[in-house]
């Protein structure tokens, strides 16, 4: 019987890197990869066509691709350190700068690292447990939906994979070859992983230690001086690509940060007094990834009484969520146990986007459904039988892997993207459980088999345990919504928007959405009632208070108007479109001096925000014509011109939602009754560029011309080449 089990765990400590490759396994891995390549192209295909993120991302998607189009375009990131780690954005600036902003060039390249991620599984099995082994990873890991859905989001993960991966596979090998070249190497690999995705650095003290720990007995395996001599080569390996990123943040960022400065809040979210364990954001928060750095310095300013640096704000989340966990130690240890039994749940809790709903809508990713807990056990079973068998490196420096990734969900939060990492990990285990499994079936090993069968029952045990939030949240439709309504899709925007409200009808970000999708539609009395009820539900909610007073300025509706941009202001002062939307107002109203002074803040804030530069030219004008500074009267200012601006900035609006229609007669009614009104003309004539009437746009190109304003040379050409002159 022992005879047998060393031949059932025989498997464990193969070296295969050196070995051949025979025909017959060459042809199997090409049908695996062939395979991992045919549902990605069937994903790519019901993706576009269902699914509207395929045009316009969202949330920490939109935040990296916004930041890669600034590098590619020459902008930089900006003088501030980096609040979230910064190799993942640049990696997209190059695909960008080389091949314009084409978001299906990052799906394909994300769906080719997919598939690379495959094969890197395949062959770090090999090296450990063999051949069969790694056919059975990769189908484990063509199975779990989440990788693959994971492929068309601007996030780290694809990348992440891919480097920590190949650091693996280079770790094994400088680990049977060992010399201070190859660690430095290593290291260095898995320091460009922590430039993408920090978690990495747990990995590498990790390995660390256990280099500490266990270096006599890979000395005595591999015949080398001793693993403790490896660290300091690997350490110095890791800190080189890091200390490029952390002089930067000092010289050009003028603040002390390593890599990134958003550790603190994202520590906050998961080890505070509001917290559940999954990733969501604290109380009186947008949820916003472009205003969370906002909001956190805004708050930790306000507490401590100055102005903070990004490094200072970072220090003051984590003493928040530490100052918790003193004052209520039982509350954390129950915390960290909700982490691990969320960390091995069934579900796919969501971060930025939802698996489940986008599962919805496109078939394939229903049928990529192996369960998580599946993997795990798999995974768990295959470490057991692998160390009980010959030793071999490669078993704990997989196994490391996974638990920095355990460690990471336990320290910060869980959520579906940020456990993903953890499963190419699990899945080389988990091929080897598979195939040891039917060899031990195949000898009659039942009471071994039947260890194995328990494990993954216990591992089930944890999914039934009620999740925090439902597999659906009111955010994936909501979300999904706004992206309809970005691509020009307002049906179909709205449709997603009240499933939102139907899930939870106290969902104020989606009474507000709701309420931008029916002012394209030009239902502004539903319009208002939706930001109403956002801002009963959450009073201090910014851009409600704004999108109401954009309505009410359009229905003239001053007064109302002038108190919610107050309303907006005092929470958010730095938003640079409240300031004009405040102005527009004011203007009207015949507040020259308060409407200048808005304008100007909103140009200090964002000096090409649109309309201010004109609508202030346009106070001055007035303020001149007027020959008083300080006179407020309503009535001494021009109710002409007044209209007029009012037509303007409406038939603006009307522009950028693609109702021409209407705003050809909002800017005919403003050169009506202001008819030197150049730049009206001048807009008026690129409306009517758009609906094919080049004759007419020619002569308000004429007209603005005469008024003072000067077009834009790339529309004259290309009103040129439609109607030559």
């Amino acid at each position: 019987m022992a005879q047998n089990r060393n031949k059932l765990h025989k498997t464990a400590g193969i070296d295969s890197i050196g070995s051949p490759w025979s025909q017959r396994e060459c042809l199997f891995v090409t049908l695996f990869l062939l395979l991992a390549v045919v549902v990605r192209i069937i994903y790519l295909f019901e993706y576009r066509a269902r699914i509207p993120y395929w045009h316009n991302v969202t949330l920490d998607s939109q935040f990296y691709d916004l930041w890669a189009l600034r590098v590619a375009q020459g902008k930089g990131y900006g003088p501030s350190p980096f609040y979230m780690a910064p190799l993942y954005p640049y990696f997209l600036s190059i695909f960008y700068k080389l091949l314009g902003h084409k978001l299906v060039i990052v799906y394909l390249l994300q769906a080719s690292l997919g598939v690379l991620n495959t094969f890197l599984v395949y062959l770090i099995t090999r090296r450990i447990f063999g051949h069969l082994a790694g056919l059975g990873s990769m189908a484990l890991l063509i199975l779990y939906g989440p990788l693959t859905y994971l492929e068309t989001k601007l996030l780290t993960e694809p990348l992440a994979v891919t480097l920590s991966l190949i650091s693996l596979l280079l770790l094994m090998t400088a680990l049977s070859r060992p010399s201070p070249t190859r660690c430095i190497f290593v290291g260095m690999t898995i320091g460009i992983g922590a430039v993408c995705r920090p978690a990495a650095l747990v990995f590498a003290v990790l390995i660390a230690a256990w280099l500490w720990g266990f270096g006599p007995r890979i000395t005595s395996l591999q015949a080398v001086a001793g693993g403790r001599r490896l660290i300091v080569p690997l350490m110095l390996g890791v800190i080189l690509p890091i200390v490029p990123v952390t002089i930067r943040n000092i010289v050009v960022g003028h603040d002390f940060a390593i890599l990134s400065t958003n550790a603190g809040i994202v520590f906050a979210q998961g080890n505070s007094k509001y917290a559940n364990g999954i990733s969501t954001p604290l109380p009186g928060f947008s949820g916003s990834i472009l205003y969370q750095q906002q909001e956190e310095m805004e708050k930790a300013a306000k507490a401590l009484g100055r102005p903070v640096k990004p490094s200072e704000s970072s220090a003051y989340w984590f003493r928040v969520a530490l100052n918790d966990i003193q004052e209520q130690p039982g509350r954390f240890i129950s915390l960290l146990g909700k982490k691990v039994i969320w960390t091995l749940h069934n579900r796919e809790s969501p971060c930025s986007y939802n698996f489940y709903y986008e599962a919805s809508f496109v078939p394939i990713l229903r049928l990529l459904s192996l369960p998580f807990p599946i993997i795990f056990a798999l995974g768990v079973i295959g470490y057991v039988w692998a160390r009980r068998s010959s030793y071999s490196p490669g078993v704990d420096v997989v196994g490391l892997y996974v638990l920095s990734i355990l460690l990471t969900l336990v320290m910060f939060s869980v959520s579906s993207r940020y456990r993903a990492p953890m499963v190419p990990g699990l899945a080389v285990f988990a091929g080897h459980a598979l195939i040891n499994a039917w060899r031990l079936l195949a000898a009659r090993e039942y009471k071994t088999l039947l260890a194995g069968v328990l494990v993954v029952g216990v591992s089930l045990l944890p999914s039934l345990v009620r999740f925090p939030t439902p597999p659906i949240s009111p955010e994936a439709p909501s979300n999904m919504g706004l992206s309809f309504l970005a691509i020009g899709k307002v049906d179909q925007a709205i449709t997603e928007l009240r499933k939102s409200i139907e899930i939870a009808p106290d969902y104020a970000v989606g009474h507000n959405n709701l309420g931008i999708a029916l002012v394209r539609q030009g239902k502004l009395k539903e319009a208002i009632e939706h930001y109403e009820k956002a801002i009963q539900l959450i009073p201090d909610y910014p851009e409600a208070h704004y999108n109401l007073a954009e309505v009410l300025y359009r229905q003239r509706r001053f007064d109302e108007a002038i108190a919610h941009c107050r309303a907006a202001l005092s929470i958010r002062p730095d938003y640079a479109p409240i300031h004009v939307c405040l102005a527009n107002s004011l203007l009207l109203k015949g507040y020259l001096d308060e409407a200048i002074m808005e304008y100007r803040k909103a140009l200090r804030l964002q000096p090409d925000v649109p309309d201010a530069q004109h609508n202030l030219k346009v106070a001055l004008e007035a303020k001149r014509r007027m020959g008083s500074a300080g006179q407020q009267d309503t009535h001494s200012y021009d109710s002409r011109k007044q209209q007029a601006i009012s037509h303007y900035n409406t038939a603006n609006g009307l522009m950028r939602q693609g109702k021409f229609t209407e705003a050809i007669l909002e800017f005919r009614e403003a050169v009506r009754l202001k008819p030197d009104f150049g730049q009206a003309h001048n807009n008026l004539a690129v409306v009517l560029f758009f609906t094919g009437d080049y004759a007419e746009a020619w002569k308000e190109v004429d007209l603005a011309r005469k008024y003072g304003a000067e077009p834009n040379p790339a529309f004259i050409k290309g009103l040129s080449e439609k109607m030559p002159r």
